[in-house]
Formats: C-alpha cells, sequence, structure tokens
C-alpha cells in the first residue's frame, strides 16, 4: 500500500465529504491525522492499518473534521487506534481495532457515535471517554483490554447493546453498587471504570441491554 506520507497528502488534499478508500491488504506505520475537513474513511477489503507505539493510527481533531467517518477498517497498534480531540459528529462504524494500547479515546468531543466495532487486547482501556457529551456506544464487542473508562466531564452517553467480555479487572464501586445490577454482568467479567459520576440516575437511564461472555 501506499505510504503514511502519500496517504496523508491525499487526506490533507480532500475536499469536505470526500472518500478516502483503502483498496490494499496492509499498510504499515500509519500515523493519519485529519484536522483540515471531514472525510469518509473506509476500505472496500476491510484493509489492516498497522500503527505504531507512540502515535494513534487516527487521530481526528478540531471542529472543522467535525463529520469524519470511519468505517470498515483493520486498525492494529498504535497509542490509540483512533483519537478523536475536540471535535464532534464523528462516526467510527464497523472496525476492527487491534491491540492498541487504548482502542478508542474520547476527548473534548459532542456526538462521537461508537457502533458495532471490534475492540479487542487493549493494552488499557477498549474506549476511554473525558470532558465529551452526547457519545453514543452501541453494539461493539469490547474484549481482552479494561473495558470502558469514563473520566472526569462525560455527560449524556448512551450505552446500549454491547457485548463487553473478559477484561482484566472489577474495580470501581459505581459499578460494584449500580451497573453491576442494572445489566447481570457477573462479577470480574468487565471493567467500566468510572470516575466523576454526578447524577446516578441519569447515568442509569443510558445504559442498558449490554451483556458478558
Amino acid at each position: 500500500g501506499l505510504s503514511n506520507i502519500e496517504i496523508q497528502k491525499i487526506i490533507d488534499s480532500a475536499n469536505a465529504g470526500e472518500n478516502i478508500i483503502f483498496a490494499g491488504k496492509n499498510y504499515e506505520n500509519i500515523s493519519l491525522t485529519i484536522s483540515k475537513n471531514p472525510v469518509n474513511i473506509y476500505s472496500s477489503v476491510k484493509s489492516t492499518l498497522n500503527g505504531n507505539s507512540k502515535n494513534p493510527v487516527f487521530t481526528i481533531k478540531s471542529s472543522k473534521a467535525a463529520g469524519t467517518v470511519i468505517y470498515n477498517l483493520i486498525v492494529k497498534g498504535g497509542s490509540e487506534g483512533i483519537l478523536l480531540k475536540g471535535t464532534n459528529n464523528v462516526p467510527i462504524l464497523n472496525n476492527d481495532i487491534i491491540n492498541s494500547k487504548c482502542g478508542i479515546s474520547v476527548i473534548d468531543t459532542d456526538k462521537a457515535n461508537i457502533v458495532g466495532n471490534l475492540i479487542s487486547n487493549s493494552n488499557s482501556f477498549g474506549i476511554y471517554l473525558k470532558d465529551s457529551t452526547n457519545t453514543v456506544i452501541y453494539s461493539n464487542c469490547i474484549t481482552k483490554g479494561y473495558g470502558i473508562y469514563f473520566d472526569k466531564g462525560v455527560e449524556y452517553t448512551t450505552v446500549e447493546h454491547n457485548q463487553i467480555s473478559y477484561n482484566k479487572e472489577f474495580m470501581d464501586y459505581f459499578l460494584d453498587k449500580y451497573i453491576d445490577k442494572i445489566n447481570e454482568f457477573k462479577p470480574r467479567e468487565l471493567l467500566t471504570f468510572i470516575e466523576y459520576i454526578e447524577d446516578i440516575d441519569t447515568y442509569k437511564k443510558f445504559v442498558s441491554s449490554n451483556y458478558d461472555k
């Protein structure tokens, strides 16, 4: 496949709403930033993008990149598989995100939609949220990592119909008292490590129909 530099040039020169299609099987040492225009990034053959340990494979940042779509890719490695920072309205759909330090990080972002992804073998969290609102986490398989981490400033998040399984620890009092009862998770099968929850009733409203394995 093309080199990281060549792909980055294509992204930087793309018009808003343009399609960036990966058609090769494998791409090496990938670390791409989307910050100038929203683009639709996907693969016609479920391409594998291999990152490095120092940088995210994809970084989507700034309001100019709002509306970017990441779809139907295998993302391996990276400090994050996908990092959203300071953006909004970003769908992440039907990707396999494997062996990253953190699968997906959502920071200072509104209306991220994380749907239908396999997030596996993360060294830390499958999904990490901080200072973000209106995130939808729906129908994902999050396994063999540390589940979902809600840091401070997370509001109006919907977590539904996910399989969250074989994660490493069960650490949080909030989970033990509330989420475990709501969703009938088995202790120590799930980690959704949540801090700074100010309104438990509001949070419970948006967490439903998840299951463990």
